[in-house]
């Protein structure tokens, strides 16, 4: 065996124990009540590069090194890490990804024209497609853009649940906080829903209630605030539960947190940006004490579909979130529901 393949060899060894050893390390910047998991895994760091295939199986845009121990400079790659085991390759080149139950979509980079190439369909199965205008909540890229003549400003649900009516696309309404309506698939009543279209934020579909988290804006027009993410001090932030039949409950959630997100055990947040002690993830439970899940620069969050597993992008500070030679970030996931539920 020559010098070369010694030492590439080598590499995949030490790889190999690096990655076990971080698995097995677990609970470097969390505590005993969040067990945390480290995949050893590069993971991008924008948003919605993260998703669960189930509740212990996850596939991210990571890099084809995996974990980087090589001169030569790493590329994008579509990654899937089962919980406490080795990351394994999908596909090269991936840049950008959505996921469905049954249904994935994902853009390549063609070499030589540096166009984008969308693939699309059953994960394993999927085909090459000609992109439109994307509908993310299904991950179909081939959706087609809106009818203008219909003047209607609409946010797509998951198929068989049809789709929020805001309001008029154009004009002078479009710019008011008109009510926001569930239009069902098939059916051209409208249930009116509890908020309206400057309100509405972040609508996110969680499998463990078989419902959609809606995140609303703070607005108040009388006072000319808003729309805005910061809520007044003292107030309590508002949310809603929506079903599918258009059933919503009201959740209200402490004024001075952002990026809430719905688990079992209570609501997961983080902090992010301050460069201090205080970034990190939090968990607000039932009793409204905020327990720390681990800190950290923590730039992504995604729960898993049994409400307890959290997967995220971390690095123990902003100076080592980086692509290389300091890189630190990986991907990680948290038991929340292994923690008390005071």
């Amino acid at each position: 065996m020559d010098k070369h393949a010694l030492t590439v060899s080598a590499r995949k060894i030490l790889a190999g124990a690096f990655i076990v050893a971080i698995q097995a390390f677990g609970l470097a910047y969390g505590n005993d009540k969040f067990p945390i998991v480290d995949s050893g895994s590069w993971v991008i760091g924008r948003d919605k590069a993260i998703y669960w295939l189930d509740d212990r199986r996850v596939l991210f845009i990571g890099h084809d090194l995996v974990v980087p121990m090589s001169d030569r400079e790493p590329k994008l790659a579509l990654l899937q890490w089962d919980v406490g085991k080795a990351t394994k390759i999908v596909r090269r080149g991936v840049e950008w990804l959505c996921y469905r139950p049954g249904q994935i979509a994902y853009s390549v980079r063609d070499e030589q024209s540096k166009a984008r190439i969308f693939f699309q369909g059953a994960l394993g199965k999927e085909l090459r497609v000609e992109a439109r205008n994307p509908d993310t909540m299904n991950c179909d890229v081939t959706y087609g853009p809106p009818d203008k003549s219909e003047n209607k400003d609409v946010k797509q649900l998951l198929r068989g649940h049809g789709y929020l009516y805001l309001g008029p696309a154009f004009g002078k309404e479009s710019s008011e906080n008109t009510s926001v309506f569930l239009v069902r698939e098939g059916e051209t009543r409208k249930v009116q829903l509890p908020f309206g279209r400057r309100e509405l934020s972040v609508v996110e579909y969680y499998e463990f209630r078989k419902a959609y988290f809606v995140q609303l804006n703070y607005f108040d027009s009388s006072k000319g605030i808003g729309p805005t993410t910061t809520w007044p001090p003292g107030t309590a932030q508002k949310a809603y539960w929506l079903l599918p039949d258009g059933k919503t409950e009201q959740v209200k959630l402490p004024g001075d947190i952002s990026g809430p997100i719905p688990s079992r055990a209570g609501i997961a947040f983080r902090v992010f940006g301050t460069n201090t002690a205080k970034d990190g993830i939090y968990l607000v439970t039932p009793k409204l004490l905020r327990a720390v899940v681990l800190r950290g620069y923590v730039t992504q969050t995604v729960l898993s579909p049994d409400g307890c597993w959290l997967a995220f992008s971390h690095a123990p500070d902003r100076e080592s979130d980086a692509w290389r030679p300091k890189n630190r970030r990986t991907l990680k996931a948290a038991n929340l529901c292994s923690g008390a539920k005071e």
